[in-house]
């Protein structure tokens, strides 16, 4: 299948572009810089040719010239040139030999050896306040080895194209052409961005009717990879429906999708609002515009769940569901379209501060100030106090006992300190009523391992299921055992344990998973 994807140069106005089109070898498209069609394909060398569509179909490289046209190679400007080069590389060595015998040379050597350098060029500076370093803002790409890192990649490409063509970030909550009042049942803005749409028009959705609806079960009941993470096992929600373990930033605070995009806690995502590139005043490549999650999984087209704030601490692998799978860190779409690996040894500060658009907040943890909080600073010289040189004070008569306007007794006002909202805690897994559910139709045609039609009832039933490791190890020879069979109208319960049944297991409800035993 052909894939139409990468960047090139408008042809008209020279503005950089990108494209991203699947099951296509050419595409025409509108610049949004200057307004005119382009026509973009592939090469036969598959590079991206783009045109204006009066035009011929002029090639844009020499590559792509006919073999007539293009340039011959000069064969004796290539010898000249080599032996010029073999000249300069025989009269270096010459140089580096009688630069090596010289008394300075030595002399030098041996600073070196003893860790002296007096030259002030080669001294490093490491001067950067704490939060700030390197590490823990993450400012260095990641290298592009792993999966979900990738799938974010290719979600930032997604967006990227979106926000061109439209002038504002995809809306958290995906555009329907009948207004209502009510949130929920609304598709999400990953499910306005899903790249099945263009290649397969009969999965279209109903988008006026619920995500839930059984008119729109073909298109949801669908397992999209590119929004998986390998590392995770759980990919189902509580529901029963296909997850994404990726979700937009919507800002700071529990109250935060509900806020304006010019709120200093606001972040990309909001509700019945769109983002617009000028709105995210803090810089692109310092925001956030989605992360990873390992907790409170949900369908990848519930509107309402594609997005969430960071509200409590610590932000990586706690309590709000944010990670990618690894114990020291996580991985971070930025607006700008990066991926960042974020170091779980960030301060909560610097994440909060990537996950606003408008804060005016620096990434450096040692700059007082909270997004949506204005910092006090406390000066220890009155003469040289920066808030009173921004708001000279007027200077005022003294005040006297019988001056009845402005009494000496006034008390002063009582500042009204807002209570932290409470935070609900997070719901226990009800393992009966996930077991006690339904499951009309489960065949087996052929043998499988039983730990991998675990994982597939897994993913239906929305808990997980693992086996009990001082027991069953990962090279026991019980966890390929082969079941198959057919069941109909039966319960998730009753059907676990005819899986189990034969390889002489049972299952034990423990906290956070159902537990595969050997039998006493």
């Amino acid at each position: 299948m052909a894939v139409l994807t990468g960047e090139f140069l408008c042809p008209q106005c020279q503005a950089k572009l990108r494209i991203n089109e699947r099951g296509k070898k050419s595409a025409q498209i509108v610049c949004p810089e200057c307004n005119d069609p382009i026509q973009v394909k592939l090469s036969s060398t598959g590079n991206l040719v783009a045109f204006l569509p009066g035009e011929k179909n002029a090639p844009s490289s020499q590559e792509d010239l006919p073999l007539w046209s293009q340039k011959k190679p000069d064969h004796f400007a290539l010898l000249l040139g080599g032996i010029a080069v073999i000249g300069l590389m025989l009269l270096g060595l010459w140089w580096g030999f009688s630069s090596n015998n010289s008394p300075l040379a030595k002399t030098d050597s041996a600073e070196e050896k003893k860790g002296i350098n007096n030259s002030p060029e080669r001294k490093e500076k490491n001067d950067s306040p704490p939060g700030s370093d390197p590490e823990s803002q993450n400012k260095k790409e990641i290298q592009e080895d792993s999966p979900f890192a990738q799938n974010l990649k290719l979600l930032g490409q997604q967006v990227d194209v979106y926000q061109h063509q439209n002038g504002h970030f995809p809306p958290a909550l995906w555009m329907t052409q009948e207004k209502t009042t009510s949130n929920d049942g609304r598709f999400s803005w990953l499910a306005g961005l899903d790249p099945a749409l263009s290649e397969d028009r009969s999965l279209l959705p109903q988008w006026n009717l619920s995500w839930r609806d059984p008119l729109n079960d073909r298109f949801v009941r669908r397992r999209r990879k590119e929004l998986l993470n390998p590392a995770i096992r759980l990919q189902a929600s509580p529901d029963r429906y296909p997850a994404s373990h990726i979700v937009g930033i919507a800002g700071v605070g529990h109250d935060a999708p509900g806020l304006a995009a010019s709120d200093p806690r606001a972040g990309i995502f909001g509700i019945n609002r769109s983002t617009k590139v000028k709105d995210v005043t803090d810089g692109l490549s310092n925001t956030m515009l989605a992360a990873g999650v390992t907790g409170k999984l949900s369908s990848w087209a519930d509107g309402t769940a594609s997005f969430r704030p960071v509200v409590l601490e610590p932000y990586i692998n706690g309590p709000d569901g944010f990670g990618s799978g690894q114990k020291n860190g996580m991985f971070v779409l930025m607006a700008d379209g990066s991926v960042r690996f974020l170091n779980k040894k960030t301060e909560p500060t610097i994440i909060r501060r990537m996950a606003a658009i408008a804060d005016a907040l620096p990434l450096d943890a040692s700059v007082p100030g909270e997004p949506g909080t204005k910092s006090i600073i406390i000066a220890t010289n009155t003469k040289s106090n920066t808030t009173e040189k921004m708001n000279p004070k007027k200077e005022e008569p003294p005040l006297t006992p019988t001056d009845k306007k402005t009494p000496l007794n006034t008390p002063k006002p009582k500042v009204k300190v807002k209570k932290a909202p409470k935070i609900e805690p997070v719901p226990p897994i009800d393992f009966e009523k996930a077991l006690s559910r339904k499951v009309l139709q489960f065949e087996l045609t052929q043998p499988a391992p039983l730990e991998t039609v675990l994982i597939e009832l897994e993913a239906m039933m929305g808990v997980r299921i693992e086996f009990d490791q001082k027991q069953i190890p990962t090279d026991d020879a019980i966890r390929q055992f082969k079941v198959s069979f057919s069941k109909r109208n039966v319960s998730f319960k009753e059907l676990l344990i005819e899986l189990i049944k034969p390889a002489g297991l049972r299952f034990e409800i423990r906290k956070e998973f159902i537990a595969i035993l050997k039998k006493q």
